[in-house]
């Protein structure tokens, strides 16, 4: 899991207008705030099969839809997401406040795995690689997802940016959006496929 090519690309006045759209647009979040409508007074349309999850709290959309590398992997109380263009590793957790926090991905190909933990059954296992590195950090079996339930899924996905968030689409057709408070942490959301 590496850094995006889009970011090597990046001007330096490029990364800077970036980095001022997005502390606009996370300043700006009110979570009190009722957001506008896609469809009343947005520049950029939200994609049709984005719009399930990004109508509502995420606001008018600020990119044009665009594909990247995503992986995912189900926990028992959870999920982690990793997509190449953030370069981050976010933990959905399941409950009432459904909340994610995003931690960067640090883990490198050539460190060695550490020795794997006995799941209690065969239908829960280690996550492994990055998503295992963050896991172990957050208490691995006993921490707030519990033990994956599926192995890791590879896939391109389709992402498109918002004022306050950003929604990705599986293959599948199962949809997430995040609904950032901040870099590191927000709200989650899911609709269709699995």
């Amino acid at each position: 899991m590496i850094c995006s090519p889009r970011r090597r690309q990046w001007t330096p006045q490029g990364l800077l207008v970036g980095i001022a759209a997005v502390l606009a647009a996370t300043l700006a979040f009110s979570p009190t705030a009722s957001a506008a409508p896609v469809s009343q007074g947005c520049p950029i349309a939200a994609s049709p099969a984005l719009s399930r999850v990004a109508g509502g709290n995420l606001g008018c959309a600020t990119s044009e839809p665009f594909a990247t590398n995503v992986a995912d992997q189900q926990f028992e109380h959870g999920l982690m997401l990793w997509v190449e263009e953030w370069a981050s590793i976010s933990v959905l957790y399941r409950g009432t406040d459904s909340r994610y926090d995003a931690y960067d991905d640090l883990f490198s190909p050539d460190q060695p795995q550490p020795v794997p933990l006995a799941a209690p059954n065969a239908n829960l296992q280690e996550p492994r690689q990055g998503f295992g590195k963050i896991w172990r950090q957050l208490g691995g079996p006993t921490g707030a997802l519990g033990w994956a339930t599926a192995e890791e899924e590879s896939y391109p996905a389709t992402i498109q940016y918002f004022q306050r968030g950003a929604a990705v689409q599986r293959p599948d057709g199962t949809e997430y959006s995040l609904l950032t408070f901040n870099h590191t942490r927000g709200t989650w959301a899911r609709a269709g496929g699995i």
